[in-house]
């Protein structure tokens, strides 16, 4: 079994990053559980990374960055593509996907012939969207925390083909699974064919019920579209859905580029391609992977995120988020003018803070942080919200924590 001393060194020395390590590594055990308090371990995982010095990332739920070993993957992928790259490309890295391919599938719950390889969650979502065969008159229902992308694309259908798109409003943290179910399947008429829900919204970390949700809607003959975006990487498993999108680029800390998103066997052929295909793969997942000409390189460096991510867990990852935020929500509890939009309870939120400091807009705030203090925070101002988000990274130190909140202390104090 591998102890914390060797998956370190791995890490460190990118030791593990060959071709045939996810076949080989085995997950870290119960008993081997790597302390999410543990700063001397975090601190040598963070020696892993290219870390600015001079700004603190606090976005990482937007984009993460990908450790080196990952960037250098992908960079001697795009060095042996550049050789030649109509032959390597097309004749040998596409052929070398498949076992990617089947682990994702594992990770998300689906068969390998139900993943296409994306280049994010948006392209995932525009295409699901935009896709599914409607009628004029049929609807979208999607709820205030939706990724903007969602709207964007159901919005266009509206505005296209005379789809209806209802939005219903989240309501506090305190509302229990149950009575968000009940609501949300309430606006689920004859005409409903399809409801977007995030398995972790983008906003608050709301987690949603997507398993109850598509129990219930699946009476109704509505299909659902899980974002696991935000939870993938960090997730045990994931709700049974219709159809999934994801990028890779957060919890996974893929490289930037790459993504996937799955469809129900028997629907494959109910959905239209963002980018049209041949008719020979109308009910093959394939068909949307028909894009041109793209690089596999990022693709292909999944393979070392994959191992990193099964050498760490799921659950560490999840454990040492919630552990960073629990620091986070405990020092800001000091400072004036705070609250807190989203919950604590990783039952009902992951993985990181959205707040809003009375009497000061998030951009305003953001943009102190970032020009006075040299902290880069993202802005939460859809769905009724103006407040910043927070977000750790796995390898965010005490010192940075204890400098987002004596900043925020001082801009609030001003």
């Amino acid at each position: 079994m591998l102890t914390r001393r060797e998956l370190l060194g791995g890490i460190t020395a990118g030791a593990f990053y060959h071709d045939d390590t996810v076949r080989r590594i085995l997950k870290i055990t119960s008993d081997e559980r790597i302390d999410p308090a543990d700063e001397s371990y975090w601190n040598q995982f963070r020696q892993s990374f290219f870390i600015p010095p001079d700004m603190t990332m606090f976005n990482n739920a937007g984009v993460n960055p990908p450790p080196q070993a990952i960037v250098e993957a992908e960079a001697i992928q795009s060095r042996r593509a550049a050789t030649n790259p109509s032959f390597v490309m097309w004749r040998e890295q596409v052929k070398e996907l498949d076992t990617i391919i089947s682990d994702l599938a594992a990770i998300i719950g689906c068969k390998s012939s139900e993943l296409a390889l994306t280049m994010n969650a948006s392209y995932g979502l525009q295409t699901l969207i935009s896709g599914l065969k409607m009628s004029p008159g049929d609807e979208i229902l999607l709820n205030s925390e939706e990724y903007p992308r969602a709207f964007t694309a159901a919005e266009q259908r509206a505005r296209r083909e005379g789809i209806l798109v209802k939005t219903l409003n989240l309501q506090s943290h305190s509302e229990s699974d149950a009575a968000l179910v009940t609501r949300m399947v309430s606006h689920v008429s004859e005409k409903t064919k399809l409801v977007v829900a995030s398995e972790i919204t983008y906003l608050t970390g709301r987690r949603l019920p997507v398993e109850q949700l598509h129990q219930a809607v699946t009476k109704k003959s509505a299909l659902v579209l899980s974002d696991a975006a935000q939870s993938v990487g960090i997730f045990d498993r994931h709700p049974h859905a219709d159809f999934h999108v994801a990028c890779l680029h957060k919890w996974m800390m893929g490289p930037v580029g790459t993504g996937f998103m799955t469809v129900r066997e028997d629907l494959i052929e109910r959905i239209w391609p963002l980018h049209p295909a041949d008719p020979n793969l109308d009910a093959n997942i394939e068909k949307f992977t028909q894009v041109g000409t793209h690089p596999i390189a990022p693709f292909l460096a999944l393979r070392e995120s994959l191992t990193l991510h099964h050498r760490l867990g799921p659950g560490a990852k999840r454990a040492r988020l919630l552990h960073l935020r629990s620091q986070i929500a405990s020092q800001l509890e000091a400072v004036g003018r705070i609250e807190f939009l989203n919950s604590i309870d990783e039952k009902v939120s992951l993985p990181f803070l959205t707040v809003r400091a009375k009497g000061i807009s998030g951009p305003e705030l953001a943009s102190r942080l970032m020009s006075g203090y040299n902290i880069h925070v993202t802005t939460a101002t859809r769905a009724g919200l103006d407040a910043i988000r927070i977000s750790p990274n796995l390898f965010t130190s005490t010192a940075e924590i204890k400098r987002l909140t004596q900043a925020l202390k001082s801009i609030l104090e001003d």
